[in-house]
């Protein structure tokens, strides 16, 4: 775009130098303006912008729409494709069009890389110590023992001795006793047991024997003789009776 004199604002004229500030709207004839606050400038060879020594800064192409700085390739376009497809260097993905991809990629894994080649074999290693000597072993079970030798002959038989007079028979002798029985019920634990007459002394020998022919198989129980005197004596259980069908047989014998 080149400057056209006809440019002016009322009484101001839009110089080449430069020298004049441009403030507010521009009327520069044939109903164009230059409206500052959203700068409108149409031509068909674009629009270039340079510095004080002549030097290109930005530069617009009209045709193809492309931005191109001091240096570098144009951009004519900012792109959201997050997979960039296009390839292309004249297109500038948003900064979420690049997140897009590399969270893309870093989510794939990659190919497995070929394997390395083999290294060398090793250098022999020195040789190791001597073992120990081993411990002596245990001695040897002794021989079993040998055959017995045959027995000798046998001695002749002596004499039978004559045989003794039978001596006669001694005379029978008689045991002074005294016996009885009890009948205990289901949870005794005791049995008291009185003689008929008094004894002379308590010098007797007691015997007694728990009977039950009827349960099967019938509780066991441990006793004790306890209280023993001239009238009888009692008998103390281990526990208590369990049915009503045991009896204390007893008897004394006395000195």
């Amino acid at each position: 775009m080149t400057f056209d004199p006809k440019w002016v604002r009322r009484d101001k004229v839009v110089k080449r130098d430069g020298s004049q500030t441009l403030t507010g709207d521009w009327d520069i004839g044939d109903k164009r303006k230059i409206i500052l606050d959203e700068l409108r400038i149409q031509d068909s060879d674009g629009l270039t912008i340079s510095d004080t020594t002549g030097n290109t800064v930005v530069q617009i192409d009209d045709a193809e729409g492309k931005v191109v700085l001091k240096s570098g390739t144009g951009v004519n376009k900012f792109s959201t494709d997050g997979t960039l497809t296009g390839n292309s260097d004249d297109v500038v993905p948003t900064e979420q069009a690049v997140k897009t991809y590399v969270d893309a990629i870093a989510g794939t894994s990659g190919s497995s890389g070929s394997s390395g080649t083999s290294g060398s074999s090793g250098l022999s290693g020195t040789s190791g110590s001597s073992g120990t000597s081993g411990s002596s072993g245990t001695s040897g079970s002794s021989g079993s023992s040998g055959t017995s030798g045959s027995s000798g002959t046998s001695g002749s038989s002596g004499t039978s001795g004559s045989s003794g007079t039978a001596g006669s028979s001694g005379t029978s002798g008689t045991v002074d006793t005294k016996t009885g029985s009890v009948s205990l019920l289901t949870g005794d634990t005791t049995a008291s047991i009185i003689f008929d007459s008094t004894e002379a002394s308590v010098a007797y020998r007691i015997g007694t024997e728990l009977v039950n022919s009827i349960d099967s198989p019938p509780s066991v129980y441990a006793w004790t003789i306890i209280n023993k005197t001239v009238n009888g004596f009692d008998v103390y259980f281990s526990g208590e009776m369990d049915t009503d069908n045991y009896d204390l047989e007893w008897f004394i014998i006395r000195a």
